[in-house]
């Protein structure tokens, strides 16, 4: 008799009962969040996009993490310094590969899109390098101004909005990849009146951020993550209401449909 199939039917029976028996949701989500908190301050949103998440039902192991890149030296507020000022560069890429993250998440300071795309390209294109090479997948945010000038400079959310996707197509990783773009920044820019709240007061300096931008920017970035619609896991950040919760999450997803 051909034992070719019992052996086989042995063989397979642990695989499958694995399979079988692992929770679907039974995934890793582990995000390092990266920006300067005195220009685009994003520690409020990694809180957010935790809680939604770990609501989610898609993930058995979730970690999202905040990393400022503010210093002391000022074009070194930017990913640029993360990849080339000492001592500042020494941190933030061992913050990068000890994590064992699944993505990085890059938001840049509107300044470097307002003046100096061009250093802004080479600051992601050295730290995507430095991501994927540690094993996570480089995510760009895009971020976006609420005024018609910043650090003393015209600029507008039509042109963060270019210079982020062709910055996101034009790097590489260290596999030689582009890096995607989340576009955070057209959704906000886009959202009714009504579902944007009282937008703060901006600084001269960067961009300050009202529960309403905090909540597009996380979600954003789960959908970018999980493919669902925010509002799936019925995480409500306080101080916004379940309508307006729902305008925003809606949104967030034509936007990035319509991108």
């Amino acid at each position: 008799m051909n034992q070719f199939p019992l052996v086989l039917l042995r063989t397979l029976l642990p695989v499958l009962f694995f399979i079988f028996s692992t929770p679907l949701g039974a995934q890793v989500c582990r995000v390092l969040v990266m920006s300067p908190s005195d220009k685009f301050p994003a520690a409020d949103i990694c809180t957010q996009l935790r809680s939604m998440l770990q609501t989610s039902g898609e993930f058995s192991d979730v970690e999202v993490t905040y990393r400022d890149i503010t210093s002391d030296v000022y074009l070194a507020t930017s990913l640029l310094g993360v990849a080339y000022v000492p001592p500042y560069r020494d941190g933030h890429l061992a913050a990068i590969q000890q994590g064992s993250w699944t993505h990085v998440v890059l938001i840049d300071r509107p300044f470097c899109y307002a003046v100096a795309p061009e250093l802004h390209y080479q600051g992601v294109n050295a730290v995507a390098k430095i991501i994927s090479a540690a094993g996570a997948q480089p995510v760009l945010m895009m971020p976006w101004v609420d005024r018609t000038t910043i650090d003393g400079v015209a600029t507008n959310n039509a042109l963060v909005r270019e210079y982020a996707y062709r910055i996101g197509d034009g790097v590489r990783d260290s596999l030689g990849r582009s890096v995607p773009v989340v576009p955070a920044g057209a959704a906000w820019s886009s959202l009714a009146a009504g579902a944007r709240g009282a937008v703060p007061a901006q600084p001269t300096l960067g961009v300050a951020l009202n529960t309403n931008a905090k909540y597009c920017a996380a979600a954003s970035l789960f959908h970018y993550l999980t493919g669902q619609n925010p509002k799936s896991g019925g995480f409500v950040p306080a101080g916004l209401s379940a309508a307006t919760r729902d305008a925003i999450a809606d949104h967030a997803v034509a936007a990035a449909a319509s991108e």
